[in-house]
């Protein structure tokens, strides 16, 4: 059963999209163009903050989860 079953973030399932956007901003903007920089820094930061939200999600669930399987047990 645990083998049909796969956990996939976003980034995960979306990556491909994002990696073909990426390569379309970069085909359309000059390497010498600040503006291009700072576009190309921007959405690297935002792909990180995303990774980052959905790691946290991620743990802050397996801790509720956790907390909850203790109260049940009556530990807590």
């Amino acid at each position: 059963m645990f083998d049909v079953f796969r956990f996939e973030t976003f980034v995960d399932a979306h990556s491909n999209v994002f990696n073909e956007y990426l390569g379309s901003v970069v085909a359309k903007l000059s390497r010498e163009n600040e503006e291009y920089c700072a576009a190309l820094i921007k959405v690297m930061e935002l792909r990180n903050k995303l990774t980052d939200m959905e790691m946290q999600s991620v743990y802050f669930r397996g801790c509720y989860d956790s907390v909850g399987y203790l109260k049940k047990a009556g530990i807590l």
